[in-house]
């Protein structure tokens, strides 16, 4: 059994569903109407599970002012929202950004109108009358309990130069605050039960089709449709059609599920050893899939005053940038919030590939030669620009 990080979302998303399928909640509700302290106006849960909210990643807030060496949950979080009640990033509906908060509210949303812990809930209502008999909520530091052929999760602890426990590590554990925050993680999983998960949502019995399409369509902004529907990115990628994925990371663990909505195929990938070259092979394995060749980019090396160039902060959300760093022993490295450094591949001398993202990054320079820019181009045609900060 491991920790799947964020892929945890799809299946808060499925209890909201069950809910709204029961009569229990609408999904265009005001969250408000079960939250009553939270402290934003004019918010659905709709917007919630499809990131257009505007509510603030809770990341940020609790990084600078919750005390690291105690353990947070959701009510805790939410009491952190409601003293420093930090702005909205834009209007409700207005445009996506991702937000963890949202799916911490919405597991708060499920106790308050269920009336049962956001656990209990999910392993009574969901897990065990779909046969997942080995899938559970479980927060390890936050609530210990006996959990049977476990799968414990290593981070490399670069000043031991070896793989240990993140609690052991001084370069992860201070992330480990985190733990008893649920909705947005804290679902733990197998390979087989994740694929009893995606037969599941072919066809399911608790929610019936017409809910199953909502879940698997993209949510609605102003300027048209974001990637993202409930719980699930869903895109399209020529030739495989259109895909609904969705990737979990947390200190020692990495997870990856994706459903290939067209063509009945799903890939999952689970491992409970988290290093800066994450080695998922996702475009090699849609390739086996589908009988195709099996392209892997080839790397080549850049020199070291090429390189140095680009080293520095980007900002590609207004809440969200990443660091660009030369490594040691040559080449680049990509840091984003409170995650370790990912190895970047070069293609040539101003693009590079990163394979945790399946992205390709370009660095652009200004007319004087400065490097000044970012641009992002994601596996399905999408791009995003980031500025360089400093």
């Amino acid at each position: 059994m491991f920790l799947l990080g964020s892929v945890t979302k799809q299946f808060t998303a499925f209890g909201v569903v069950l809910l709204k399928v029961q009569g229990k909640l609408k999904l265009d509700d005001d969250v408000r109407r079960y939250l009553p302290q939270f402290p934003y106006a004019d918010i659905t849960i709709r917007q919630l599970l499809t990131h257009t909210s505007g509510v603030p990643d809770y990341f940020g807030l609790m990084s600078r002012y919750w005390d690291k060496s105690t353990i947070a949950s959701n009510k805790d979080m939410m009491a952190m929202l409601i003293k420093y009640k930090p702005p909205v990033l834009f209007q409700p509906g207005v445009r996506y950004e991702y937000s963890n908060t949202g799916y911490a509210l919405l597991a708060m949303v499920i106790e308050k109108v269920s009336g049962l812990p956001f656990r209990q809930f999910m392993e009574e209502k969901v897990f065990q009358p779909l046969g997942m008999q080995r899938t559970i909520v479980y927060t390890r530091r936050y609530h210990p309990r006996l959990v049977a052929n476990y799968a414990l999760g290593y981070v490399f602890d670069d000043s031991v130069k070896r793989y240990v426990l993140p609690d052991s590590s001084q370069q992860f554990r201070k992330g480990l605050w985190e733990d008893g925050i649920v909705g947005e993680d804290g679902v733990n999983s197998t390979t087989g039960d994740l694929l009893i998960w995606d037969l599941a949502l072919y066809h399911n019995p608790l929610i019936g089709d017409s809910s199953l399409t909502a879940m698997f369509t993209s949510g609605s902004v102003d300027s048209g449709v974001s990637d993202y529907g409930f719980g699930w990115f869903i895109r399209t990628f020529p030739p495989y059609g259109r895909i609904a994925y969705h990737s979990g990371g947390w200190p020692g663990y990495m997870a990856y599920i994706e459903r290939h909505l067209d063509n009945d195929k799903t890939v999952i990938v689970l491992r409970n050893k988290f290093i800066s070259e994450p080695r998922l092979p996702i475009d090699a394995i849609r390739a086996v899939l589908y009988n195709r060749p099996v392209n892997s980019p080839a790397g080549i090396t850049v020199p070291a005053e090429i390189l140095a160039k680009y080293a520095g902060t980007y900002r590609l959300a207004e809440h969200y940038s990443v660091v660009i760093a030369l490594r040691n022993g040559g080449g680049l490295t990509l840091q984003g919030t409170n995650q370790p450094a990912f190895t970047l591949m070069a293609l040539t001398n101003t693009t590079f590939y990163f394979q945790y993202w399946g992205a390709t990054l370009q660095f652009i320079a200004g007319p004087s030669g400065e490097v000044g820019k970012l641009i992002v181009h994601q596996r399905g045609g999408q791009t995003a620009e980031g500025t360089r900060e400093k």
